[in-house]
């Protein structure tokens, strides 16, 4: 049976700066393209749900036009 001792013994001595560092590989890219994949997907989900208020816009809608030539816009000023 392994005691905590017989762990201690065997264990591998990292320098400070060894065992700060991060490790690099597969998983690290697996979970950075998935993490990726799913903000996008999530920002079309969102995009696509709001594109019907976002079209909308805030500008008088012309059907004909007759319409569109009584429309009195605002005079622009003159230069002095």
């Amino acid at each position: 049976m392994a005691t905590v001792q017989d762990a201690e013994e065997h264990a591998a001595v990292l320098t400070t700066t060894q065992a700060r560092q991060g490790r690099r590989g597969r998983h690290v890219a697996w979970v950075l393209g998935i993490s990726m994949f799913l903000i996008v997907i999530g920002f079309a989900v969102l995009w696509l749900g709001n594109a019907g208020r976002m079209a909308g816009g805030s500008q008088p809608k012309i059907d004909s036009p007759a319409a569109a030539r009584s429309f009195d816009a605002p005079a622009q000023p003159t230069k002095p």
